[in-house]
């Protein structure tokens, strides 16, 4: 029973994200609250700017998520946390070659929020959140 065990796990493939491809990338990041302390739980949806779904993850216990490759392009960030609200980060673009990276530090919001993804890198983070 052992050996047929061992064998099973040796000959299963798992299935995870590379951006090796030269016209893919993952998205990828972190998501903090204002102290720096990572929040769990989150989904991280990439939406084409047709409005469709276009790949998604959620944060692991240390903030961190990734998401499945996607062509370069414009797309938007929508971040919902556990408590059901949401952030979106408008004008984020995947480049090729390599990872594209945002990493979301900001409490939890109270209510739905929106916020430009240039605006957000030049404030690193700090208090850009608009009232959608």
């Amino acid at each position: 029973m052992g050996l047929l065990s061992a064998g099973l796990a040796f000959g299963q493939k798992k299935s995870v994200a590379k951006a090796t491809d030269a016209d893919k990338t993952l998205v990828c990041g972190t998501v903090a609250d204002g102290h720096n302390l990572p929040v769990a739980g989150v989904k991280a949806f990439v939406y084409a700017k047709d409005s469709t779904i276009a790949a998604s993850g959620y944060t692991d216990d240390k903030g961190k998520y990734f998401t499945n490759t996607l062509a370069p392009g414009a797309y938007f960030l929508k971040f919902i946390y556990p408590s059901g609200t949401s952030v979106i980060v408008n004008g984020f673009n995947v480049k090729g070659k390599g990872n594209s990276v945002y990493n979301l530090k900001m409490n939890p919001p109270a209510e739905n929020t929106a916020i430009d993804a240039t605006d957000a890198a030049k404030a690193k983070g700090a208090k850009t959140a608009k009232k959608k």
